[in-house]
């Protein structure tokens, strides 16, 4: 009674000094926490029993990615605590069994190459990192790839078997297509060459056709061009000024 009057502190569960449950428990005022509450790591503890502001801190885990962490209840507001893991700035936490790697795609798990990585298993890996580590696809294919861009396509293809990355001697334009490297103009293209470049690329290069003319053009475009195609032959350029080797 001494201390209540002297001290005039008001009722102790309005002002979360004590916790009475079904008033200012966690449970009543911070409902969002009970998809979070860990169902074993805070023993016998509930969040009847704690008040919404405590500064105890709390085990939570997430039920997307099961990552699992502490946080005081004060410490955040009830509309923005969220999972570390998958919302977090500083990188992804990994939770072994629930986001890492093998358990979240198993198939793209299977394409990783344990000997170049230097053992590094798909368990220790987060589904969406950002590390750079080697792969063998089911082609044969080796290649450097990030785990986050890797799990991303759907597909099991390596990136050579896709064409969007260039392998010499399997999808350069010299051995995919040695009739348009025929017509490749060596001098003109400068520094690109045949072996260099993928018959999708978009690059601009010079070509010299059966009938004497050179002219420029893209090397997608001419690969999809009938063999014999020449722009000055064909009307599409001014035939008053081509150029034209003897």
């Amino acid at each position: 009674m001494r201390t209540r009057a002297l001290n005039d502190a008001g009722c102790p569960y309005c002002g979360r000094r004590l916790t009475l449950e079904g008033c200012n428990s966690a449970e009543c005022l911070d409902a969002g926490i009970l998809h979070l509450w860990h169902p074993t790591k805070n023993g016998d503890l509930k969040p009847s029993q704690v008040s919404d502001r405590t500064a105890k801190r709390i085990w939570l885990q997430c039920p997307t990615c099961g990552y699992e962490w502490r946080e005081s209840l004060r410490g955040t507001r009830k509309e923005s605590r969220k999972c570390p893991s998958c919302h977090g700035e500083g990188g992804h936490y990994l939770a072994k069994g629930s986001n890492d790697l093998g358990s979240k795609r198993p198939d793209v798990a299977r394409q990783l190459d344990p000997e170049l990585n230097g053992g590094l298993r798909a368990e220790d890996l987060h589904a969406h990192a950002g590390a750079m580590v080697w792969w063998r696809g089911p082609c044969g294919h080796v290649w450097r790839e990030k785990v986050s861009m890797r799990s991303m396509r759907v597909d099991d293809s390596c990136p050579y078997c896709k064409n969007r990355k260039l392998l010499r001697g399997f999808n350069d334009l010299a051995t995919a297509h040695p009739d348009m490297a025929a017509m490749w103009h060596p001098r003109m293209s400068k520094r690109l060459k045949p072996t260099g470049v993928q018959a999708v690329s978009r690059k601009p290069a010079w070509w010299r056709g059966e009938c004497g003319h050179v002219y420029q053009m893209a090397v997608r475009d001419r690969v999809r061009a009938k063999p014999g195609y020449c722009p000055y032959c064909s009307g599409r350029k001014r035939p008053e000024r081509p150029i034209r080797l003897d």
